[in-house]
């Protein structure tokens, strides 16, 4: 069986588990009907490879995706300014499309890095309403990250050896660790923060 993380709702602060959420959000948080409502649309992201991570967020239907590409990048992804892309199984999806070209139930995947290429899965889970935002999105829950400890030390560890992200065993190491193995040798992106 596999193991779902459990996280955090940014609006009322329960810790909930992965597939709970989107059920909470909807019933606690959805459909706010106040002046100035704003439609959007309640999107669950995960990594395609690691599904443990995992974030929901809303974001206004009349948002391009090239808002969604700057906060995944922003939140998860960004480190040298590399090329991403949305695609569908069948279609490349340009980033100036709208949000609410998007079906609710659609899957679609972003893709950042196409050398050594980080994928996240994207669900659109519901359409909903919210006060009127600022920004493009609002982060509403995300997953605890899962405790690992220092290969080398033992200490809570902070970040992963990148070279070892899809290896049985991946090797984690504490802050004070990674500078040391880092010693000006490696790039940025050899020790990935979690």
């Amino acid at each position: 069986m596999r193991n779902l993380s459990k996280g955090n709702c940014y609006i009322c602060g329960d810790v909930i588990g992965k597939r709970a959420m989107k059920r909470h959000l909807l019933e606690k948080h959805a459909e706010y009907v106040g002046s100035g409502a704003e439609r959007c649309y309640l999107i669950r992201a995960e990594g395609a490879e690691a599904p443990n991570y995992w974030i929901y967020f809303d974001i206004a239907l009349d948002k391009k995706l090239s808002s969604l590409d700057n906060f995944l990048r922003n939140i998860w992804l960004e480190c040298c300014g590399h090329l991403s892309e949305f695609s569908t199984p069948a279609d490349i999806l340009g980033k100036g499309r709208i949000i609410a070209e998007l079906d609710v139930g659609e899957i679609f995947y972003h893709r950042y890095d196409f050398g050594t290429t980080t994928e996240l899965k994207l669900v659109v889970e519901s359409e909903t309403t919210r006060p009127k935002q600022r920004g493009a999105i609002r982060l509403l829950a995300r997953n605890i990250p899962p405790e690992h400890s220092c290969l080398k030390c033992g200490k809570k560890a902070d970040y992963i050896n990148a070279a070892t992200v899809y290896d049985e065993e991946p090797a984690y190491y504490c802050k004070e660790c990674t500078e040391t193995l880092m010693d000006g040798r490696t790039g940025p992106r050899n020790f990935i923060r979690f």
